[in-house]
């Protein structure tokens, strides 16, 4: 189970790279994606198990990416609303 979350992350994380260097993504969903492969290949507990946790019910690399994206949004929206 351990290699399947390490291939998962991997992919994830080689989507977000992706998404950064492509000129044609706007630039703040190419920000996402930096903080998104930022936090994957640093560890962050909360980036890790949102994809561990989402595994089984979004089995999709490009899923599993749009949740983390989704939770960076989330992240940036509370930050600005303190």
């Amino acid at each position: 189970m351990r290699r399947e979350r390490k291939v998962k992350i991997g992919r994830v994380m080689t989507l977000a790279t992706q998404k950064m260097i492509d000129p044609s993504v706007p630039r703040s969903e190419r920000n996402k994606a930096f903080v998104v492969h930022d936090r994957l290949s640093t560890n962050n507990p909360a980036f890790v198990s949102t994809v561990v946790n989402l595994m089984p019910t979004l089995p999709g690399s490009q899923d599993l990416l749009e949740a983390c994206m989704t939770q960076v949004s989330l992240e940036n929206n509370n930050r600005s609303n303190k």
